[in-house]
């Protein structure tokens, strides 16, 4: 039952069985009946950077393209902003959603036509999992951006706390995007998206 629930995800769970009431303005469009302090940071971050997407310029650059976006790890606070963010431009998005394998990635983004693939990640894994997303990427013979945000570091054996790997992303062809306002904007704003189609 509950690698069922898993593999429906929370989004389809939510509106299959949440008591939360539909609300086009709500992330996932459902209104949570008790919002959490995990909510109200989304909605915050949302009202932040909400006018980044919610432009004629953004629409007129965006609209229609497809992106597919993963979360590495059980986290999907992330996602589900820039899901909520994407949309508001008129990006169609292929959400796997979170505890997502490399493989499932590649897969989905060869056979959904993809225009880049954005990942979030949380800590520890970031090196590790972007290899292993290479490895697969390349298998399927899939070659899109890959933009990677999130908390950037890797466990490492000599050392005491994870440590960052951004330019060892940078190495593998990825576009690490640690914070909103970074990477990720210009990504949005010129035609690096389209510079592979």
């Amino acid at each position: 039952m509950l690698y069922v629930l898993k593999m429906l995800g929370p989004a389809d769970v939510e509106k299959m069985f949440g008591a939360d009431k539909t609300d086009e303005d709500s992330p996932r469009e459902r209104q949570p009946v008790v919002p959490t302090d995990v909510y109200a940071m989304s909605q915050s971050i949302i009202n932040e950077y909400g006018h980044i997407f919610d432009n004629s310029k953004s629409r007129r650059i965006l609209k229609g393209r497809k992106l597919l976006i993963a979360s590495t790890d059980v986290h999907a606070h992330a996602i589900t902003i820039i899901h909520e963010l994407l949309s508001r431009a008129g990006i169609v998005i292929i959400n796997l959603g979170a505890e997502i394998n490399p493989d499932q990635i590649a897969r989905a983004a060869s056979s959904g036509s993809v225009e880049a693939i954005l990942i979030s990640t949380h800590n520890g894994m970031a090196l590790e999992y972007a290899k292993r997303l290479k490895t697969e990427l390349d298998r399927q013979k899939v070659d899109v951006p890959v933009v990677m945000g999130g908390i950037l570091n890797q466990k490492v054996e000599d050392a005491a706390l994870p440590v960052d790997v951004t330019t060892n992303l940078k190495e593998l062809g990825f576009y690490p995007s640690p914070k909103l306002e970074g990477r990720f904007r210009k990504l949005l704003e010129h035609d690096v998206i389209s510079k592979k189609k």
